[in-house]
Formats: C-alpha cells, structure tokens, sequence
C-alpha cells in the first residue's frame, strides 16, 4: 500500500501537469509560445495520425453497420412498392381484358339483340375432364330460363338447363349430352355437332352428309331452325368451333373433327345469355 510520501509526490506531478497544460493553453491563446507550439504540434501530430489510424478501421465498421441497417430499410421499401405496383398492374390488367370481352360480347350479340342478351358472370365450373357445366351469376329473377343460349366473346358455349332465381346451370357444348346442329359457315352443309366419344378434351364431331365442299380450317356456325316442325333453341350463325381434321372425306365413313372458338376450360369473366321467347321444359 503507498505511503504518504508517495502520495504527496503524485499529488505534485498532478498539479505540475495541470499548470502546465493552462499556461500551454494560454499562451497558444494569445499566439506567445510561437515556434514553442509549433515543436508541440510536431510531437503530437505523429501520435494523432496514429490513434487516427488504429481507430479507422472500428469507424468504418461502425459505417458500414449503418449503411447496411439504412440499405436494408430502402430495400424493405422498395420491395413494399414493387409489391404495390405489380398489384395495381394486375388490376389494370384485369379490367383491360374484361372490357376487352365486354366489347366483343357486345359485337357478337349486337345481331342477337331481339333475344334480349344478359350479361352474366362463371361463378363455379364443374370438375370433369369433360368440362359438362357452369354455374353463371343470374337466373330466372333475370328473365334466363331453360333453353337460353350462352356465349362467350368467341362463341357458342352452351345452354341454359337449369335456373333458379339468382343462379342458373349450363351445359356446354362438350357434354355428353349436349347438342347442336351446325353448318359449316362457307357452305350449306349441316349436321348436328356432338362431343367426340373417344377423342381429346375439346373435340367435337360434326356429323354432316359426305362431302367434298368443306375443308380444314372452315368455320362451323350454329344452322339454326332447320324445320317448323323441330324449332331450335340456338339463333343461326353464333360461332362454335373451326374444322381442324377430316377423316375419310366424302366417303360414308367421314368423320369431322371440331374444335371450339371458346377455350372451356378458361372461360372469360364476362358471358351472355340470350333469353328466348318461350320456356321449353327439359
């Protein structure tokens, strides 16, 4: 343990520094040392420079945190309004195409407009690989009955076979039971059209008379009524599919393949039913 003595002399070197650090001050204040503080700077500058130099590194690390931390933050930022703006473009999107289909509806059923068109919505899409029936947003509240055609922006989709007040159910054009007699569009040929039994998702067949007036990439049209006797349900010349294969042409085994204008298994947001003057029972 320091004695007194010991005490006392760090006492005075304490209070000798501490003079000399005031009249130092002082004088470097009032500009009389001269040369004196310049030698004093000369002697300190080097151990500035040094303690500059070893505490670069701890401050550079101390900016590079906070650049990061503030890197992050505008990264997190940008992010939000990149998230932002892909949904608004979605929307926009959206509503682009499903005026684009209220458009072409309109062109479609504009030679319909006695029938009274509705325009509806899908609301549910049945699960088969066979694509038999929809349910579409409006029913019998909305003058829609059994029989109404409904298309789509490209065409015949199918017809009307069930309605209640707010909802009605469609069969469409690739059911089983499903059937249309159609014509192709450049000649008289007609027939009626039906879903092919062993054939792919979407194919149709066209039973129609041998001929040898019609080719691959015609289109097939609803004929419409054919007789008085056997009225039908659809209005003559709504688009339903374009021939994409003949077998066996003008032979008695010919058979031709249909392809339908509207992909079924995505149907547009928007379609049309077009009301019919009377209401046949199935």
């Amino acid at each position: 343990m320091p004695d007194e003595k010991t005490f006392r002399r760090r006492r005075a070197v304490f209070l000798l520094l501490v003079l000399a650090a005031f009249v130092l001050l002082t004088g470097s204040f009032v500009g009389a040392f001269g040369g004196a503080e310049r030698g004093l700077a000369g002697v300190v500058s080097p151990i500035q420079e040094g303690a500059s130099k070893v505490a670069k590194p701890g401050r550079d690390l101390v900016n590079w945190v906070g650049d990061t931390f503030r890197a992050k933050g505008d990264l997190s930022d940008v992010r939000a309004e990149r998230d932002r703006l892909a949904i608004e473009n979605s929307v926009l999107r959206q509503r682009v195409m499903m005026n684009g289909s209220q458009q072409q509806l309109a062109e479609l059923a504009a030679p319909y407009a006695r029938y009274g068109p509705v325009e509806v919505s899908p609301i549910s899409q049945s699960a088969s690989a066979w694509y038999r029936t929809i349910k579409i947003s409006k029913g019998t509240s909305d003058g829609i009955a059994y029989g109404n055609p409904v298309i789509a922006p490209n065409g015949l989709i199918g017809m009307v076979i069930s309605a209640q007040s707010g909802t009605s159910i469609v069969r469409l054009i690739t059911d089983g039971k499903s059937g249309v007699t159609a014509e192709v569009a450049r000649t008289d040929d007609k027939g009626p059209l039906r879903p092919s039994k062993v054939g792919t998702v979407g194919d149709l067949i066209l039973e129609i008379p041998k001929s040898d007036r019609f080719r691959d990439g015609d289109t097939v049209v609803t004929a419409g009524s054919t007789s008085q006797r056997l009225e039908s349900r659809f209005p003559p010349a709504i688009p339903i599919g374009t021939i994409t294969k003949i077998e066996d042409q003008n032979a008695d085994s010919q058979v031709v393949h249909v392809t339908p204008s509207v992909d079924l298994r995505r149907l547009p947001d928007v379609l049309m039913v077009l009301r019919t003057v009377e209401d046949a029972r199935p």
